[in-house]
């Protein structure tokens, strides 16, 4: 009889024991499945947040007069880990259709245009400071929004074309797309210039801006880049190749915020993992070590029948391989239920859910680091009656 037959024969013939390490070896590998899930999913998200956290560096132009230029903006993007500009402009403009609120009088009848590639980054809107209240932010070049106060005041609807005038008697035509309103209108005093006053302040995109002015250039510039943990480094590199030109400033709070709970989690999960590991190796080990402690009688009616020390250890060995392999299975099915269970209590993957799932690298590497773990283990337990002479292990059997 060989030791695959053995194997089959003794797992058959000993059931309570056979259940019990499955169920042992299922706990595990649900618990340790679980952990590498998790581990991986914020490591997975943890990159993804590099590129989108907000990590940026705010460029404020000291002279606006001058300004950046296209090719500065180029030279800023040649530099390694930048994501992407929102650039930035500003321009005053007159309008022979478009009547400002009035300010002061000594004033000029006067509107100052934003320009922003996305509005809703960078600007007020992105603070809460302005608020869109019909309509929406404007996506192409020839689109606007404009103070709901002005807009009553000049009897604008939204989707209606209004036509600006730059100082330089440059007509450009405009679709209101959108009213906004800041709340504190009705508190400004009348020494406000009519440029300054928060009704006569006009939003659009920076080709808008551009177009109207007749040139291309940018009063700020706000650089995002991919990997916020190197926002020191960018914002060094941009200070000298602007030193004396610009005010430098750098946000990175989202990613910090987010970063930290990730890596709380991370180490959380680790620990667990790491817990896990430790705990079920000590009470697999135990388990075995007196099991196989219960079979001497086994090993010693075998040896004396003929059979090698390798065989004996070989048919002992395929039972826990055979066990472990049916609890991985069967492991890896339960944790792919529990996943989307878990990634739902979970804050910080709230939405993601379907980020948490099993790799089927990080499986391989678990199967293997697995069964490696019960090789050594089986090893361990049965190492004391394999070193010792078959006399000795007959003789312990009388006794």
């Amino acid at each position: 009889m060989n030791c695959f037959v053995r194997a089959s024969k003794y797992l058959y013939r000993k059931k309570r024991k056979a259940i019990l390490l499955l169920l042992l070896f299922l706990v595990i590998n649900v618990m340790v499945s679980g952990t590498l899930a998790i581990r991986a999913s914020s490591l997975k998200l943890a990159e993804e947040l590099r590129k989108n956290s907000e990590g940026k560096i705010m460029l404020e132009s000291l002279d606006r007069q001058s300004g950046f230029e296209e090719q500065d903006l180029q030279e800023i993007m040649a530099i390694e880990n930048i994501n992407w500009i929102n650039r930035i402009s500003e321009t005053s403009c007159l309008s022979s259709q478009l009547f400002p609120v009035a300010g002061n009088v000594e004033s000029e009848d006067l509107f100052d245009v934003h320009g922003y590639d996305e509005l809703e980054k960078d600007s007020p809107f992105a603070e809460h400071i302005y608020r869109i209240i019909e309509g929406y932010f404007p996506q192409s070049q020839n689109e606007i929004v404009i103070n709901k106060y002005l807009a009553e005041k000049n009897g604008i609807q939204v989707g209606e074309k209004i036509l600006l005038q730059s100082m330089e008697q440059q007509a450009v035509e405009a679709v209101v797309t959108g009213f906004f309103l800041v709340g504190e209108e009705e508190r400004q005093t009348d020494n406000v210039a009519t440029v300054n006053r928060i009704e006569n302040q006009l939003f659009a995109t920076t080709d808008f801006v551009n177009m109207l002015s007749g040139g291309k250039k940018f009063i700020n510039a706000v650089v995002y880049v991919n990997n916020p943990e190197l926002l020191g480094n960018t914002s060094g590199i941009l200070a000298e190749m602007y030193e004396g030109r610009v005010v430098i400033s750098a946000m990175d709070n989202t990613f910090q915020k987010l970063n930290l709970t990730i890596e709380q989690t991370d180490r959380i999960t680790f620990m667990i993992l790491l817990l896990t590991i430790l705990i079920g190796c000590a009470v697999v080990g135990l388990l075995l070590a007196m099991w196989t402690r219960g079979r001497k009688k086994e090993i010693a009616v075998l040896i004396s029948l003929g059979v090698s020390k390798g065989n004996i250890f070989l048919q002992m060995l395929l039972e826990d391989l055979f066990l472990y392999g049916l609890s991985f299975i069967g492991a890896q099915m339960i944790t792919i239920l529990l996943l989307p269970v878990v990634g739902g209590k979970m804050v910080y993957l709230q939405g993601n859910s379907s980020m948490l799932q099993l790799s089927p690298s990080g499986m391989i590497v678990s199967l293997c680091a697995g069964l490696a773990g019960v090789m050594i283990l089986m090893g361990i337990s049965i190492f004391p009656y394999m070193k010792k002479q078959v006399k000795e292990v007959l003789s312990e059997m009388e006794g």
